[in-house]
């Protein structure tokens, strides 16, 4: 089973996670996510309008790429025909989380993540968020991607952290608590070379 995430962060393989990609995009085959890991929006324009067929194109757009474009970028993106994954991690205060969600909800967007560390209230109301400001555009929805770890987190800092009790929400307790299971979860690290 190849990849399904392509980029300088994070690379995920094998059978559950295709399974979760599948599950969460809907589609025969899991999609190849290109991350568009660019300084400039310029930059990274370029390099989608470098293929033939770009509105075949699944992108994550970053932190560093959303921060120097804003939503235009996405915008940008979008009018060449590209599904756009925003991988911006959100984690704050249920409130603020919930009013920045809205704000991606109403770009429709395809995917986009929160920080499981902000706990199960914090991802509801990015839930909420995304529903409202879909709702406000006329757009579908984002899926919410809930990451766990991050993939610069090294393996003694995860054994030292699996020793204490977990503050982190798992997919078992999450799914049941909210009225739908619209939060997936998605744990990735590094593979040692």
């Amino acid at each position: 089973m190849g990849a399904v995430y392509l980029g300088a962060s994070a690379h995920l393989t094998g059978q559950s996670v295709r399974c979760f990609i599948l599950s969460i995009v809907n589609q025969a085959e899991p999609p190849l996510i290109i991350a568009l890991d660019f300084p400039t929006p310029d930059d990274a324009l370029a390099f989608v309008q470098r293929f033939d067929h770009p509105e075949e194109l699944f992108c994550k757009v970053g932190m560093e790429l959303y921060y120097q474009g804003g939503p235009a970028v996405v915008r940008q993106l979008q009018a060449l025909g590209v599904r756009v994954f925003l991988d911006l991690k959100l984690h704050d205060i249920p409130n603020t989380v919930e009013r920045a969600a809205r704000i991606i909800g109403g770009l429709g967007v395809a995917l986009t993540t929160v920080h499981a560390q902000g706990g199960r209230k914090m991802m509801a109301a990015a839930v909420r968020g995304v529903r409202a400001g879909a709702a406000d555009a006329g757009v579908q929805p984002a899926k919410v991607l809930a990451i766990t770890q991050l993939t610069s987190t090294s393996p003694a800092a995860l054994r030292m952290n699996s020793k204490s009790p977990s503050r982190y929400p798992t997919p078992s307790t999450t799914s049941h608590n909210l009225r739908q299971p619209v939060v997936w979860m998605v744990s990735c690290r590094a593979r040692r070379r």
